[in-house]
């Protein structure tokens, strides 16, 4: 009896600590072999002048299958509104083209443009009369929502599903500011930096 009961509980020691193994391998293998691997461009992309400028930023999947049905929001933080309560942040989100994606293949691209002449929320009272009134005349620029307040920037978040485990990740970049945009195509944008930086192998 004595016996059974030692191997019962010697099988227990054995499984618990291996089944939890099993378990964090498993966790571990789903959310980073079977997941979508996204990646966010440096730098945000500006061409075109005036009414016909765009902002551009790139959102590469670096994963080894389609990343799909991806969902991106680009979420504007504003600090220092309201004189009153200066360390307040208000949060927008940014209207964008490409808010829906079907789908990016493995190692590639896909490109969404920021629309802040698109945002209504511009015309909210709480925001600069120079704000509102650029928006109505619809030449509100992103360097112009940057500036607002004393400290903003946007993140983009982007929910993407992996084509074959169907295993959904949320993917959030960093804090983009005034300085990150940039005039040019990512192309020249690239040539450029490695031109000056041939070290630096920064992703755009």
């Amino acid at each position: 009896m004595t016996a059974q009961v030692n191997s019962a509980l010697f099988s227990l020691i054995i499984s618990v600590p291996l089944g939890a193994l099993s378990s964090v391998v498993g966790w571990w293998f789903l959310f980073h072999v079977l997941s979508p691997n996204l990646k966010f461009s440096a730098l945000i992309s500006k061409m075109g002048t005036g009414k016909y400028t765009k902002y551009r930023l790139r959102i590469k999947n670096n994963g080894q299958r389609a990343a799909i049905d991806l969902n991106i929001i680009v979420r504007l933080q504003v600090q220092g509104l309201i004189p009153e309560n200066p360390k307040m942040r208000k949060q927008i989100n940014l209207a964008i083209a490409g808010e829906k994606i079907p789908f990016i293949s493995k190692k590639k691209y896909r490109i969404i443009r920021i629309l802040p002449n698109d945002t209504d929320a511009f015309n909210d009272i709480i925001y600069p009369d120079y704000i509102r009134e650029k928006y109505s005349q619809g030449n509100l620029s992103l360097e112009d929502v940057l500036s607002i307040g004393t400290d903003n920037f946007f993140q983009v978040h982007v929910f993407a599903f992996d084509s074959f485990s169907g295993s959904r990740k949320m993917f959030l970049s960093k804090k983009y500011r005034k300085s990150d945009i940039m005039q040019g195509s990512y192309a020249t944008l690239s040539h450029l930096w490695k031109k000056d930086n041939p070290e630096d192998s920064i992703e755009f």
